[in-house]
C-alpha cells in the first residue's frame, strides 16, 4: 500500500470519526427548547409522573365492592331417608356490602391522594425548570463577564500604548506601564477562570438534561423584563401559590381521613345464598342477610381521635406555611422591584457617565491634562460597574424565575 493510499485511508477515518462526533451534538434554538428537552428526558420527573398515574388508578380501584365468595360443601349431614345413605352438596355464594356512602368517601380520599401526587409531579417539574433556567442564567452571566473582561483588556492595551509613548518621550513613568500591565495580567487570569466556570456550567446543564455524550450548543438570552404591578393583592397571591395549594390539599386529605376512620363504627352487610343438592329429598334454597356489629371500644375511638388530632396538626402547619410564604413573597417581590429600578439607573445614567468619564480621561491624559492615576482609576471604576450591572441583571432574572417556578406553576399572578 502506497503512502498516498494510507494518507487517504486515514483521512477517511478522521472524517468518519468527526461525522460520528457531530451526530451526537445537540443544538437548541432557544431557552424554551432547552427546558422542554430537560422536562422530557429527566428520569426523576418521569418517576413522579408514573407515581401520579398509579395514584389515579388506585382511586378507581377503591370504588369497587369486595370480591364475591363462592364455594361448595361436600360430606355434610347424612340424609335420614332410605333413598340416600349419605349427604347433600351445598353450593354457596356470598357478597359483602359496606355501609351506605363508605365507598364514596374512600373514592374521594383516593382522588385527593391522586391530586397530591399531581402536585408532587408539578413541584418536581418546577424544581427542574428552575434548576435549568438558573444554570442557563449563570452561563449567560459568565459570558457577559468574559465580554466585559476582554473589553477592558483592550482598554488597558490602549492605556499601555499611551503610557509607553509618554515614557519614551520623557513625560511619563515606566511604573505607569508596569501598573497597567499587572492589571491586564489579572484580567487575563480572570478570563481563564471564567472560561473554566463556563465549562463547568455546560456540564451541569448536560447533567440536568440527561445528556451523557456529545456537546450542546444554543443561542439564548434573558427573557424580557416583567412588571409585577403596583399594590398586588398579596392574600390572593398567597392562596394561588403552588405551595399553599399543596398544603391546603394535605389538610383536606386529613379531614377526609377523619370521615373514613369514623366508618369503623358503622356496620357492614353480607348477603349469602345456599343451594342444597339433596340426593333423596327435594332440593332446597336458603338465603341469609348478616350485619357486623362493631365494638365501641377504645381501639376504634382511639383511631378516630388520632385522625382528629392529625387534622388539628395539619391546620396549624397550614397557618405556619401561609405566614412563611407571605414573608417570602413580599421579600422576593421587593427585591425584584429594587433590582429592576437599579438596572434602569445603570442603563440611564451610571454606565453612560462612567464610559464618558473614561473617554474624557483618556483624551486628557494624552495631552497631559490628566494624571495616569485618574485615567487608571476611571478604567477600574468602569470595569467594576459593568461587572455589577451584569450581576444585577442575573440577580433580577434569577429572582424572577424563582418567583415564577418555586411558588407558581410558571406564571406571575396579576396585581
Amino acid at each position: 500500500m502506497t503512502i498516498k493510499r494510507i494518507g487517504t485511508l486515514c483521512l477517511l477515518i478522521l472524517i468518519g470519526m468527526s461525522q460520528s462526533i457531530l451526530s451526537n451534538d445537540i443544538r437548541f434554538q432557544s431557552t424554551n427548547d432547552i427546558v422542554e428537552f430537560g422536562l422530557e428526558h429527566n428520569t426523576q420527573l418521569q418517576s413522579k409522573k408514573k407515581l401520579w398515574e398509579a395514584e389515579q388508578k388506585q382511586a378507581a380501584i377503591l370504588s369497587g365492592l369486595p370480591d364475591p365468595k363462592i364455594g361448595i360443601r361436600l360430606n355434610g349431614a347424612p340424609s335420614n331417608t332410605d333413598g340416600a345413605s349419605f349427604d347433600q352438596k351445598r353450593f354457596i355464594a356470598s357478597q359483602s356490602f359496606p355501609f351506605f356512602g363508605e365507598r364514596t368517601r374512600l373514592v374521594k380520599l383516593g382522588e385527593k391522594h391522586a391530586e397530591l401526587a399531581y402536585y408532587d409531579y408539578v413541584k418536581e417539574k418546577n424544581r427542574l425548570t428552575l434548576s435549568i433556567l438558573n444554570t442557563l442564567y449563570d452561563y449567560y452571566l459568565t459570558n457577559e463577564l468574559m465580554v466585559v473582561t476582554q473589553k477592558n483588556k483592550a482598554v488597558l492595551d490602549s492605556m499601555i500604548n499611551i503610557a509607553d509613548v509618554k515614557y519614551r518621550s520623557g513625560s511619563g513613568l515606566q511604573a505607569n506601564i508596569l501598573k497597567a500591565k499587572v492589571l491586564k495580567g489579572k484580567y487575563e487570569e480572570r478570563y481563564l477562570f471564567l472560561a473554566h466556570e463556563k465549562t463547568l456550567l455546560l456540564e451541569s446543564l448536560k447533567s440536568l438534561l440527561n445528556i451523557s455524550e456529545g456537546a450542546i450548543s444554543f443561542d439564548g438570552s434573558y427573557p424580557g423584563e416583567i412588571e409585577l404591578g403596583e399594590n398586588p393583592d398579596i392574600e390572593n397571591w398567597i392562596t394561588k401559590t403552588l405551595v399553599m395549594k399543596q398544603e391546603s390539599l394535605r389538610l383536606n386529605i386529613v379531614q377526609h381521613k377523619v370521615d373514613v376512620e369514623k366508618d369503623r363504627l358503622l356496620p357492614d352487610f353480607t348477603a349469602r345464598i345456599e343451594y342444597w343438592d339433596n340426593a333423596a329429598i327435594k332440593n332446597q334454597v336458603s338465603g341469609q342477610f348478616m350485619m357486623t356489629f362493631p365494638w365501641f371500644n377504645s381501639k376504634n375511638t382511639s383511631v378516630v381521635k388520632r385522625a382528629k388530632d392529625m387534622e388539628l396538626s395539619s391546620l396549624a402547619l397550614l397557618k405556619d406555611s401561609k405566614s412563611t410564604v407571605r414573608s417570602l413573597l413580599i421579600t422576593l417581590a421587593s427585591d425584584i422591584e429594587t433590582t429592576s429600578t437599579t438596572l434602569r439607573l445603570y442603563d440611564e445614567s451610571i454606565l453612560k457617565d462612567a464610559r464618558l468619564a473614561l473617554s474624557n480621561f483618556q483624551k486628557a491624559f494624552e495631552v497631559g491634562n490628566a494624571s495616569f492615576s485618574d485615567y487608571f482609576e476611571s478604567e477600574q471604576m468602569l470595569f467594576e460597574l459593568e461587572e455589577n450591572y451584569a450581576k444585577l441583571k442575573n440577580r433580577y432574572f434569577t429572582q424572577l424565575t424563582t418567583l415564577m417556578w418555586q411558588f407558581e406553576e410558571g406564571r406571575i399572578p396579576n396585581g
